[in-house]
């Protein structure tokens, strides 16, 4: 609901690409609720850090790897 009001949830990449930052800034409030979300920070983490890994594993696949 956050980037895609109304929408079935599905992941927009164009909206947000820096993960590692946002995975660093939601490890940092770990037990908190988000205000914008209602949802704990570490739940955020953990979305964030399983997007970065598949863009990761997505980039070395396009490069041969």
């Amino acid at each position: 609901d956050k980037h895609n009001p109304g929408e079935p949830l599905h992941w927009s990449r164009g909206k947000s690409a820096d993960h590692a930052d946002c995975l660093a800034r939601h490890l940092l409030q770990h037990g908190q609720l988000d205000p914008e979300t209602g949802l704990s920070h570490t739940v955020a983490a953990a979305w964030r850090a399983l997007a970065l890994l598949q863009t990761e594993i997505e980039a070395a696949r396009k490069d041969g790897g």
